[in-house]
């Protein structure tokens, strides 16, 4: 290396003494010169060639130190992925064990792996229908369907049972239309999904749902109106649509990045944290929706990391109680978060 660059230096300024320009030689008959001054400039003016040698130099040090940067990339992206292998034979393990069907969705954000298992396998949507109403929610209020800053009075017509606060409440409060959302997904709040379907209307629902590039979610009947549902009507949703909305959202597409930062703040905020978080390290950031209904329990979400995001989507169909559902969502989420770098896992 010191010879090239020696050799480079030569080229740019000659030696000491010439300063590249070649020295007259006994043989060749000297010129004379009018103006010594100017001739001395001339003959220190480096050569358009030794400049372009001379630039080059920082090259032949960055060179090696690119390919090396590159090497460790390469050798980086072998090991994750031989550990996504790893986390994939994890997760179909624990397939096989569960006593039930599920729908999954598994994906690393940072570059695209995806791993799933009967994503477009349909399960009545329990409470994770509220993500796309939220997102048919924000649509309403950007086409002018819906203010958010609008107050809304309770009724007692509107207070039903379930999750939430607002069964609660005596009628008469009044709460903007913001809160009723931020309380329909961080808490899961029945009464405020009904007061916003009852505001924004389920056909229009439906419809936004196809603008959010939801295929297979529809919307059929109102938060625990089990008299519906046993004639046989039902919200259906799937892991590959669940994924989808998350996507956009977490991409700051559902509607624009200011609405779907918003919903992901809500949903950073969820209360009910005994499925994707449960088995997670203290503190590991999980913006996420559950869903919880006779023979169904479900989780979806974005973990956040330093090594990456994961977005995962698990919908399951059980039978007896919920208990060993729960446990298999917060496995295949461990198993899932275990694939990231070690130093970058608290």
């Amino acid at each position: 290396m010191r010879s090239v660059q020696s050799s480079l230096w030569l080229l740019a300024f000659g030696s000491e003494t010439g300063l590249g320009v070649r020295q007259p030689t006994e043989n060749v008959p000297q010129q004379v010169n009018r103006d010594p001054y100017r001739s001395r400039v001339r003959r220190r003016a480096p050569s358009f060639v030794g400049l372009t040698a001379l630039l080059c130099i920082p090259l032949l040090f960055a060179a090696p130190l690119a390919w090396k940067r590159a090497q460790e990339r390469q050798a980086a992206i072998r090991t994750r992925r031989a550990s996504w292998e790893r986390m994939v034979a994890e997760l179909k393990r624990e397939i096989r064990a569960f006593p039930g069907q599920s729908g999954i969705v598994v994906e690393d954000l940072s570059t695209g792996w995806r791993f799933t298992h009967q994503p477009d396998r349909r399960f009545a949507a329990a409470s994770i229908i509220k993500v796309p109403v939220m997102g048919a929610a924000f649509t309403a209020e950007k086409a002018g369907r819906l203010k958010l800053d609008e107050q809304v009075t309770l009724r007692g017509a509107d207070q039903t049972n379930g999750s939430g606060i607002l069964k609660a409440e005596k009628p008469g409060a009044v709460f903007p239309v913001s809160r009723l959302l931020e309380l329909m997904i961080s808490q899961s709040d029945n009464t405020a999904t009904n007061i916003l379907l009852s505001k924004i209307g389920m056909e229009y629902a439906n419809k936004q749902f196809g603008s959010l590039g939801l295929r297979n979610t529809t919307l059929r009947r109102k938060m625990m109106d089990f008299s519906q549902r046993d004639k046989g009507v039902e919200n259906y949703t799937t892991a590959s649509d669940m994924a989808e909305i998350l996507k956009r959202l977490y991409r700051g597409k559902v509607v624009n990045p200011r609405y779907s930062e918003q919903g992901l703040d809500w949903m950073r905020h969820q209360k009910l944290n005994d499925r994707i978080p449960a088995k997670l390290p203290k503190g590991t950031v999980v913006a996420h929706k559950t869903g919880l209904e006779r023979s169904v329990c479900h989780d979806v979400g974005i973990v956040y990391t330093d090594g990456g995001d994961l977005l995962i989507c698990v919908l399951t169909r059980h039978k007896g109680l919920s208990g060993p559902a729960k446990r298999y969502i917060a496995s295949l989420s461990r198993h899932a978060y275990d694939y990231l770098p070690g130093d970058a896992r608290p």
